[in-house]
């Protein structure tokens, strides 16, 4: 008999840690991300997850191990925290520390990502300048306006209320 994944998510993340053996080697057996969902599933017998909001979390850090005693369900924040908490470098730390400064800029240079972009190295004009930086301006303030009241909506809704996982299955 299976524990239903949506029920399992309401457990607290150490009651969904507590079968971690960190001590045990990582199993790289290779595979696909789904392969290491059946895994997990099977081994604490709940059903699979669909969608997005349950994620397979590596305790251990390596996104190629399969040993299910590395791995827990998990939502995204928790994935999140875990890899800031062992740093885990992002997308974007991985690119800094993987190339210098004088490299970052040449890629930019070759995919027209200076002067225009489109343009490929012409210069813009005074003009097209001020009307692209008033253009960002806008872009800018807007997105910040509506990142704010959707933080603010997410602030109403998650006072004195537990993450509903209802809607995940």
């Amino acid at each position: 008999m299976f524990i239903d994944i949506v029920e399992y998510m309401k457990m607290n993340l150490v009651e969904r840690q507590e079968h971690l053996r960190l001590e045990e080697p990582c199993i790289e057996r290779g595979g696909f991300h789904n392969n290491f969902r059946g895994v997990l599933a099977e081994h604490l017998g709940t059903t699979f997850p669909s969608g997005m909001m349950i994620h397979l979390c590596h305790a251990c850090n390596n996104g190629k191990c399969s040993n299910p005693h590395h791995m827990y369900w998990g939502t995204a924040r928790e994935n999140y925290i875990d890899r800031i908490t062992a740093g885990v470098p992002t997308i974007g730390e991985h690119y800094m520390m993987r190339y210098s400064a004088t490299e970052r800029s040449e890629h930019a240079r070759k995919n027209g990502l200076k002067n225009g972009g489109k343009n490929k190295g012409v210069p813009q004009t005074i003009e097209t300048k001020r009307k692209n930086s008033e253009s960002n301006k806008l872009a800018w303030t807007e997105d910040r306006r509506i990142r704010q009241s959707e933080r603010m909506k997410g602030n109403s809704l998650r006072k004195n209320r537990k993450q509903d996982y209802s809607s995940v299955v």
